[in-house]
C-alpha cells in the first residue's frame, strides 16, 4: 500500500496524527500497487506558483515554501544564484546544485524575506530541468488544480 499526497511535495514534516488507512485488500497474489489519497493532505505543504505570480505580489509568498517554474536567464557563479527570464526572481542555488542557462527548470524552495520589493529571492532546495514541458498546458493544469482545491475548502 502506498499513501500518496496527490502530487504534493512536502517542505515541512508530515503531521504525526495522520489517519490510518486500513482497507480490505484482496489476497497478496491478486494485488497490484494501490494508491490512497489521505484526506487533508492536498492542502498541506507548499504552493505551486509561476514566476510572474511571484513578481506581482511578492509579499504574499514571503517565508513560504513554493514550487516555481521558470527559464534560467543568467547565472552568477560567485553568488551561486540564477535569475529567471521573468525578471525579478533570483534563485539561490546553494543547496540545489547547478543549472544551465536557457533551460526551463522547476525549483522547490523558500521565498526569503528581503528589504526591497524589487528583489524576490527563492532559496532552492531542489532544482530539476523540465525542458520540453508544454508550459501552456502546465498553466492550464495548475489553474484546474487550484479550482479543484478551492472546492474542497
Amino acid at each position: 500500500i502506498k499513501i500518496v499526497p496527490a502530487e504534493v511535495i512536502f517542505c515541512r514534516p508530515v503531521p504525526a496524527t495522520l489517519p490510518r488507512v486500513t482497507p480490505s485488500l484482496p489476497h497478496r497474489s491478486q494485488r497490484t500497487s494501490i494508491t490512497y489519497l489521505v484526506p487533508g493532505l492536498l492542502t498541506v505543504g507548499m504552493q505551486i506558483v509561476l514566476a510572474d505570480e511571484l513578481c506581482k505580489d511578492p509579499s504574499q509568498f514571503r517565508s513560504k515554501c513554493v514550487r516555481v517554474l521558470g527559464k534560467v536567464e543568467s547565472i552568477d557563479p560567485r553568488e551561486n544564484t540564477a535569475e529567471l527570464s521573468t525578471g525579478g526572481v533570483v534563485i539561490d542555488l546553494v543547496m540545489a546544485g547547478s543549472v544551465k542557462v536557457g533551460s526551463l527548470y522547476q525549483f522547490i524552495g523558500t521565498v526569503l524575506p528581503s528589504l526591497s520589493d524589487d528583489d524576490i529571492v527563492v532559496r532552492a532546495r531542489l532544482a530539476w530541468s523540465v525542458d520540453g514541458l508544454d508550459v501552456a498546458l502546465y498553466k492550464q493544469a495548475l489553474h484546474t488544480r487550484r479550482d479543484f482545491l478551492a472546492t474542497l475548502t
